[in-house]
Order: structure tokens, then sequence, then C-alpha cells
């Protein structure tokens, strides 16, 4: 891995915590001040401490025993995966459970930038960084068009690198270990689950699109980094 793409040692922590009440599920509409974003398991809102960090959480008990994102963020702690510059910093996982025995999980996760807020020359600059042959779509005479179809496509290419763990269109070394740990990952719990192995309750499938890969902004430019890929 290059040195420029190093990043400090993450400590992450780990905490539970007993909430005498009942977790209630969080509603799509009237989102709350602090509220970034929803996906289908879990909302971001802004941490109340940090403005650096971004706050993750399951949106209801149900959706936190279906979310991907909690088994992998613990693999990536086990694993030591947050060295590598592609995956996100995640600085406490906590798991919250109530009176009737129903749990959520938050994550104090790094703030990134989202993939789609790039601009056309950081953009050719991130193809020609991380990809072999890439060219950016430029067929539209709506700029910002373009760029959401390349992005689209940057992240069907890691997609379609992780599921086959075909490495022939990344460029990057340190991209190149980000796939191949992901692929890893996704083989080795389909492995599991196909054992019988009780711990291991669903296949995850890959779920790399433009909405999962964001970007962190370094004095040497954007890196790539794939929040979410499993769902």
């Amino acid at each position: 891995m290059n040195i420029t793409t190093l990043l400090e040692l993450i400590q992450t922590t780990t905490d539970e915590k007993q909430f005498n009440g009942k977790l209630q599920s969080a509603s799509y509409s009237q989102p709350r001040k602090k509220h970034l974003g929803n996906g289908f398991y879990s909302s971001v809102s802004n941490h109340n401490k940090d403005p650096h960090l971004v706050k993750k959480h399951n949106r209801s008990p149900t959706k936190a025993k279906e979310d991907q994102f909690t088994p992998w963020a613990t693999y990536m702690v086990n694993n030591k995966l947050m060295e590598n510059p592609h995956f996100p910093r995640v600085y406490n996982i906590k798991k919250i459970t109530d009176k009737h025995g129903k749990f959520i999980y938050t994550f104090d996760m790094e703030r990134l930038n989202p993939l789609y807020d790039v601009s056309k020359e950081m953009l050719l600059s991130i193809l020609e960084t991380n990809f072999n042959d890439f060219e950016m779509h430029d067929e539209d005479s709506d700029e910002s068009n373009n760029i959401h179809i390349t992005c689209d496509l940057i992240a069907e290419t890691i997609s379609d690198a992780v599921k086959e763990n075909d490495l022939t269109h990344i460029k990057l070394d340190s991209l190149k270990e980000a796939i191949t740990a992901m692929n890893t990952y996704f083989f080795e719990t389909k492995k599991a689950f196909d054992s019988g192995d009780e711990t291991v309750t669903k296949v995850p499938f890959v779920d790399i699109h433009g909405n999962n890969i964001m970007l962190r902004n370094t004095k040497y430019g954007f890196t790539l980094v794939i929040t979410d890929p499993f769902a």
C-alpha cells in the first residue's frame, strides 16, 4: 500500500447500554433536526458531540436483526480492515437493549462526502488514480448528468470486482486489497451459512451503489470509501 494512503490506526470501542423504555421504530417522515438521511435498515444523523462524526443507527429492532452492516463492521474491526483507506472509520459500536430484550445498534463514524457531489476535474482524477481503461461518460450536454452516470459506473465496476474477485479494471493497490477483503468476507459468510453455523442467519449479497460509495477528503485528494457494501 502506498505510504500516502495509510491511515492512523483506528481503535474501535464497543459498548452496551440498557434502555428502561421501549425502543420505537423510526419514521421516514418528519426527520429530526439532526437527521441527515435514511436507508432501509438505518438512519444517519449529525453527531451530538463531534462535528467530524456522524451517528448511524438502526431504524428499529426488526431492522437491527436484518441489517448486514453490523456483522460487516464487526468483521472490519476483528480483521483490522479499517487500516485500509477505502473502508469507513468506525469509532464506536453500541448495542442498546430495551426492557423487552429488543435491541438496536448505533455506530459513531467519520463524516464523509457524497460521491455524487464531486466536480468533473476531481472525478477525472479519481478515475485516473483508481481504475484502468476507465473514461468519463460524456454523451450528455448536462455535465452534472454525466458525472452522475460516471459515479454509477464506478459503483458498478467495484461491485462486479467484489462479486467476481476480478481486479482487471482496478489500478490502485489499496483498492485491490479492499475488494479482495470484501470478496473474502462474502464467501466466508456464505460458507459458514451453508455449513449450518447458527451465528450466520442470512447470506448477504453485494449491494454497492453510488449512494454507499463516498469520499474522504485528504491533502492528497479524494479517497473512495465503500461505506456499506452488503445487504
